[in-house]
């Protein structure tokens, strides 16, 4: 997968050659923390509470949300677009009731190659389609009374974004609305286009 992933960025990285404009696009998703728990953190419990060794825990998490870091090239042409998508998500959980708390925390990392199709390009407006395959490799720890677990897990992830829309010259708003493992509502961005 380490291999995929990085002869996938060195090549979105050497196709700028024959690009028409490059884009670098920062901002945040919203309409879930994670896909693969339809919107809820993986560390956080439904009802706010659980059971460790027999006591019951009162939860009390923080999810933030899910931050997007995205670059890639328009090639010439503006018909095609080949983009590299970065979505973190963090969260932590603190839960009480017995006589030591039980800490959780996760991070979650989404490492998506994408291929943008537009089917309108007209100076400050483009109309899109985004279709991505990547990998999401989840951190995970919990300590209790001193003891501390730690995992790391890596599945596959995915985007696909039937309708994006993107506003401006140089600098640019962009919303993407369709689902996938990052993000399933829509993924908002601010960017820049050199």
């Amino acid at each position: 997968m380490r291999k995929v992933l990085a002869t996938a960025f060195l090549a979105l990285l050497f196709t700028g050659l024959s690009a028409q404009e490059k884009n670098i696009n920062v901002g945040f998703a919203l309409g879930g923390y994670d896909r693969y728990t339809y919107g809820h953190s993986e560390i956080v419990d439904v009802h706010k509470s659980s059971t460790y060794n027999d006591i019951s825990y009162v939860s009390n998490p923080i999810v933030l949300p899910t931050l997007t870091f995205e670059g890639g090239y328009v090639f010439k042409g503006n018909h095609v677009g080949a983009f590299m998508g970065a979505y973190w998500s963090y969260a932590w959980n603190n839960m009480y009731g017995g006589p030591s708390p039980l800490r959780e925390s996760e991070s979650i990392l989404h490492l998506v190659p994408q291929v943008r199709l537009y089917y309108l390009y007209r100076g400050s407006a483009r109309l899109y389609a985004t279709f991505g395959l990547g990998a999401r490799i989840r951190s995970f720890s919990e300590t209790f009374e001193g003891d501390t677990i730690r995992s790391s897990k890596a599945t596959v992830s995915y985007i696909i974004s039937p309708f994006g829309m993107s506003f401006g010259d140089r600098w640019t708003f962009a919303c993407d609305f369709g689902f996938g493992t990052p993000w399933y509502l829509f993924n908002m961005t601010f960017g820049y286009r050199f």
